[in-house]
This record gives C-alpha cells, structure tokens and sequence, in this order.
C-alpha cells in the first residue's frame, strides 16, 4: 500500500493562494460594473461605449472557468 507523504507548507497558504487568485478576477469584474458610470465619465462617453471591457471580462472569466477548472474540462 502506497503512503502519501503530506507536504511540509503549511496548510493555509495553500488554501489562502488560490484563494486570492480566484477572487481577484471576480473582483475586477464587480469594480467594473460598479465604476463603468465614472470610467464613462472620465473617458468623456457614453456608459454604453464602455460596457464592451464588462462583457469581455464576463466572456474570458467564464471561457476560463470552463476550461481550466479543476479537470481542465477533461472529467465531463
């Protein structure tokens, strides 16, 4: 029987990572939608013309999802 040797890090930096990685992209896309008024704005256009950086962060954020999730989309 194989034994499994269990690493020497500690355990919640490994879980406090990946952690961050996952939310930072989310997070952008949240300040994003929150701030598309003022970028607008300050841009001088329309809140309209500048909802296309919103749509394509939701597009690679969910293209990403699908196929670099856990199994790479391999298990499905």
């Amino acid at each position: 029987m194989a034994t499994v040797k269990q690493s020497s890090g500690n355990r919640w930096t490994s879980a406090i990572i990946p952690a961050l990685l996952i939310h930072i992209p989310i997070g952008t896309v949240y300040c994003w939608s929150v701030f598309k008024q003022l970028i607008a704005d300050q841009l001088h256009v329309s809140s309209a013309s500048v909802e296309w950086g919103f749509s394509l962060a939701i597009f690679f954020l969910g293209m990403s999802a699908a196929f670099a999730g856990p199994d790479g989309g391999e298990g499905y």
